[in-house]
């Protein structure tokens, strides 16, 4: 799963890759590259019902501050520390 998602974009031990641009693209499209190739890859491994929960997830992270997204990072990582599925893990 590490893979996919890293426990915690927000510890200073360790951080993402830097996201840039290529080939001189607007920031827009360099949005849209990463929806499409990474993160739509995620979605689409839920349910259809499950949509509105993965929309609210997003746009409660979205109003916290860097301290409460680090915080819920650390909590979510516990969570599936305990209660993770191994299928999904796998998949």
């Amino acid at each position: 799963m590490n893979a996919i998602c890293k426990d915690n974009p927000y510890d200073n031990v360790e951080s993402l890759p830097e996201l840039k641009p290529a080939f001189g693209a607007t920031d827009a499209k360099a949005k849209q590259f990463y929806i499409s190739y990474r993160t739509s890859g995620i979605i689409k491994k839920f349910d259809y019902r499950e949509f509105p929960m993965v929309d609210q997830l997003i746009a409660d992270l979205y109003v916290l501050d860097d301290r409460a997204r680090k915080d819920l990072f650390n909590y979510v990582k516990t969570l599936k520390d305990n209660y993770s599925e191994a299928s999904r893990v796998e998949d």
